[in-house]
């Protein structure tokens, strides 16, 4: 995992396949390879520390590569 912030974005963290990125509503994740799109609409999701506080799950799930955990934050396009 690697926190990232750069100017003019949002806070940003790569975690294996998956970016994450942060807004005053929560995150939004892309699994870079396939482009399929997540969000965690919560405030306790606006910022990397929280997120990796309470959405371990989400966080072993990204680095394992395993979409099935996130499938009930998926975006439907």
């Amino acid at each position: 995992m690697s926190p990232e912030s750069t100017a003019g974005q949002g806070d940003l963290m790569r975690v294996g396949a998956y970016l994450v990125t942060f807004d005053k509503a929560g995150a939004d994740i892309e699994q870079r390879s396939t482009h399929a799109r997540y969000r965690v609409q919560a405030t306790t999701a606006s910022n990397a520390v929280d997120f990796m506080k309470y959405y371990k799950r989400l966080i072993f799930a990204m680095m394992s590569n395993d979409p099935g955990e996130l499938e009930a934050f998926r975006v439907q396009s």
